[in-house]
């Protein structure tokens, strides 16, 4: 039985997104994302919280503004999983984090907030994933004006978090 990325076709997402499924190499991310979870968790908690403001260079974002990217990435992520799964026709538009990171109140955020939003966000991604009939997980609709399926979105959540546990873990420390 080929793996995740093995039954993917390209037409199934944007070139841009290859790189955060590629870093779930022979992982099945629905599996995988309670594992993924209990990781980050973990990562987050070893974090003192007097180091949540740091960031490694002028203009980059702090620790706690990396976590809430990731967070707020997985939203919309699922936002668009859940648009498309459910039929619903309608381009959805891209995704600029930028301009979403200028308004997210990381600063606010304790440790533990963070672990609590980061649970709660997951539980519903993985809970609107563990329910979809095949059929809907690789149903297609357009995104930032490229196809992309619902399988897919779920590859980008999982990928897009370890890049980002990546970064933190050899810029951050």
């Amino acid at each position: 039985m080929p793996h995740f990325i093995d039954s993917l076709d390209i037409s199934e997402y944007h070139p841009y997104q290859a790189h955060y499924i590629n870093l779930l190499q022979d992982r099945d991310p629905l599996s995988y994302l309670p594992v993924q979870t209990d990781m980050e968790v973990q990562m987050i908690s070893e974090i003192s919280a007097d180091r949540l403001g740091y960031s490694y260079a002028a203009g980059k974002w702090t620790i706690a503004e990396v976590w809430l990217h990731i967070i707020d990435t997985e939203r919309v992520m699922a936002h668009r999983a859940h648009w498309i799964a459910r039929g619903l026709k309608d381009s959805l538009p891209g995704f600029h984090q930028d301009d979403c990171a200028q308004y997210a109140p990381a600063s606010h955020y304790a440790k533990q907030d963070l672990i609590d939003e980061l649970k709660t966000v997951r539980q519903s991604t993985i809970q609107l994933y563990k329910h979809l009939p095949a059929e809907r997980l690789r149903a297609v609709g357009e995104v930032s004006g490229a196809g992309m399926s619902v399988r897919a979105l779920l590859g980008v959540i999982s990928g897009h978090s370890l890049h980002h546990q990546a970064v933190l873990q050899e810029r951050y420390q």
